[in-house]
C-alpha cells in the first residue's frame, strides 16, 4: 500500500532537505526552481509498503526503496505522448551538476555535446571498447544500479558536525522501442556483484541514442551516514554487498529537523 508523502515517523525530509541545502547556490537554486512538491513521495520504510517492482507498458522496473522523490515540473510534451501510460520507466544515474543541466536542458544529451552552461557532457564509465565509439546516454530499470556509486556521484556533506553522504539519481521514462537493452559494462559478472536481485545483469542497462526519447520526469535523492561508505568512490565487493544485495534498502540516519548543512571541503 502507497502512502503519499512522509509518514509520521519519516527521517527522510530532513535529511533531504538537509543535502539539498549542502549543494551549490546555482545548482540547488535550479532543482527548486523544477520542482513540483505536490507530488513528492517517500520510499522509506515508513512511507512505502508495497511490491518492489512494477510493469508500465509492458516492462518492469524496480520501486526506488530507500530513496525519496522530489517530483519536477514535466514538458507539455510528457503529457501530449501519453508518456505515464505508455512509457518504459528508468533512471540516470549522475551528479547533482549533471542533473540540474538535464532539467534545464529537458531530456539526457549524448556525451560531448555541449550543455547550456557551456561544458561539454561527459562520458559515461563503461569498459573500454564496450560499444565501438558510439556515443549513448544510459538508464537502467532499477535504482539499485543507476544509483551506484560510480554512477550518482556521492556528496559528502556534514550537519552539526556529523558526517553524511548524499547522492541523487534522475527518475526518466522512455519510449518503448527507443533504446537497445544490454548487460552491465563494468565487469561485475565476472566478480560475482549483483546489484540488484529483480533485474539479470545482462539486462540491467538500457543505452540509446535518440534524443528526445527520454524524459525526466523526478529526482530521487538517498542520505546515510558516511561510515556504511567505504571510501572506494565508486562499487566496489563491499559496497554492493552492504548496499545492494539486501532486498531491503537500509534507512538514512535521523537528521534533526532544521539542522544546518555544510558541504564538505572536497564535495563538488
Amino acid at each position: 500500500r502507497r502512502r503519499r508523502g512522509p509518514g509520521p515517523c519519516c527521517r527522510m525530509t530532513a535529511a533531504v532537505q538537509a543535502y539539498l541545502e549542502s549543494l551549490p547556490p546555482k545548482v540547488r537554486d535550479t532543482i527548486a526552481s523544477f520542482r513540483n512538491e505536490r507530488y513528492d513521495k517517500c520510499f522509506c520504510s515508513a512511507c512505502f509498503s508495497g511490491p518492489p517492482t512494477k510493469v508500465r507498458a509492458g516492462e518492469t522496473y524496480v520501486m526506488p526503496l530507500g530513496w525519496s522523490r522530489l517530483a519536477i515540473k514535466v514538458a507539455p510534451r510528457f503529457s501530449a505522448l501519453k508518456a505515464n501510460q505508455e512509457f518504459h520507466v528508468g533512471y540516470h544515474g549522475c551528479s547533482a551538476e549533471v542533473a540540474a543541466s538535464v532539467l534545464t536542458e529537458g531530456q539526457l544529451l549524448l556525451p560531448g555535446m555541449k550543455l547550456i552552461d557551456g561544458s561539454a557532457l561527459p562520458a559515461p564509465h563503461t569498459r573500454e571498447g564496450a560499444f565501438d565509439g558510439r556515443k549513448l546516454y544510459f538508464t537502467s530499470p532499477t535504482p539499485r544500479y543507476a544509483g551506484l556509486n560510480l554512477y550518482a556521484k556521492p556528496h559528502k556533506f556534514s550537519v552539526d558536525g556529523t558526517p553524511y553522504v548524499g547522492k541523487l539519481i534522475l527518475e526518466v521514462v522512455q519510449k518503448p522501442a527507443s533504446y537497445e537493452v544490454g548487460g552491465e559494462t563494468m565487469g561485475m559478472t565476472r566478480q560475482g556483484a549483483k546489484p540488484c536481485p529483480y533485474i539479470p545483469l545482462d539486462r540491467i542497462e538500457r543505452f540509446s541514442e535518440i534524443l528526445g526519447a527520454c524524459i525526466p520526469c523526478g529526482l530521487l535523492v538517498r542520505v546515510e551516514p558516511v561510515s556504511r561508505h567505504c571510501g572506494c568512490g565508486y562499487w566496489c565487493a563491499k559496497c554492493v554487498r552492504q548496499e545492494y544485495l539486501a532486498e531491503a534498502q537500509p534507512e538514512p540516519g535521523a537528521i534533526p529537523p532544521g539542522a544546518a548543512a555544510e558541504a564538505d571541503s572536497d564535495s563538488s
